[in-house]
């Protein structure tokens, strides 16, 4: 089911809505997980010192928020998969995610002497296409007849 256009947009624009805008509400959750990410990681290494655990806590929190907001905003429709298809996969993808990020932001900080939240900001961008690839041709697939 590709999704319907906002009847604000010009008339113009409704096609480019119906080719990107999955990937257009992506962009809007991926870019509110991001900021709650980087605020949860700066409060959580603030209160702890800790980077590797820091970016593990926020992680695990803005993680449920982005999922919620995967199957019900961003993917909503008839799935492939089930419900709890989807939370495994999703957990595995996000734990793979949480770990690349944690590790390499730990290595830049530590080895480098990178400014850790902004470090994590480039790394998580980098990191978000391939989550965008897997979660779009995989884990939130719909049926054939909705896309």
């Amino acid at each position: 089911m590709t999704p319907l256009p906002p009847s604000w947009l010009p008339p113009q624009w409704h096609t480019a809505w119906q080719r990107y805008g999955t990937l257009l509400k992506d962009l809007a959750l991926a870019g509110s997980s991001f900021v709650l990410d980087l605020a949860l990681f700066a409060l959580f290494l603030h209160i702890t010192g800790h980077v590797f655990g820091s970016v593990v806590l926020a992680r695990l929190l803005s993680a449920l928020f982005n999922f919620i907001g995967n199957r019900l905003f961003v993917f909503k429709g008839k799935h492939r998969h089930a419900l709890h298809h989807q939370v495994l996969g999703y957990v595995v993808l996000a734990v793979a995610m949480m770990l690349a990020s944690a590790s390499s932001v730990q290595w830049l900080v530590g080895s480098w002497h990178w400014p850790p939240v902004i470090t994590k900001a480039g790394v998580d961008v980098l990191l978000y296409i391939a989550s965008f690839a897997i979660r779009s041709t995989w884990l939130f697939r719909r049926h054939p007849h909705e896309h």
